[in-house]
């Protein structure tokens, strides 16, 4: 079974929960699918949690929403929103 984790940025509520709606999707058609809302304060810390995710998984999906693209780019405004800048540099 594949598995996938998604990278996006918490944009807004509704992305959050269309992230969370393909995920899910793709659970039931038989791939094992990760998004950061599957689990909360993961022991090892978010940073590792995604580096090992991204690390263990066959495929990455990001979701790039123009605040994922300036998040990544360094273009946001430092300690806004969730999201995105740590995966993306991966």
């Amino acid at each position: 079974m594949p598995k996938v984790f998604i990278s996006y940025s918490h944009d807004s509520e509704e992305l959050e929960e269309e992230v969370k709606d393909l995920a899910d999707k793709l659970i039931e058609l038989g791939v094992q699918a990760e998004i950061d809302q599957y689990t909360t304060n993961p022991k090892q810390g978010w940073p590792q949690y995604m580096l090992e995710n991204i690390l263990e998984s066959d495929y990455i999906l990001c979701v790039c929403t123009k605040i994922y693209k300036n998040r990544f780019e360094n273009k946001e405004k430092i300690g806004r929103g969730l999201g995105a800048k740590f995966e993306g540099n991966m």
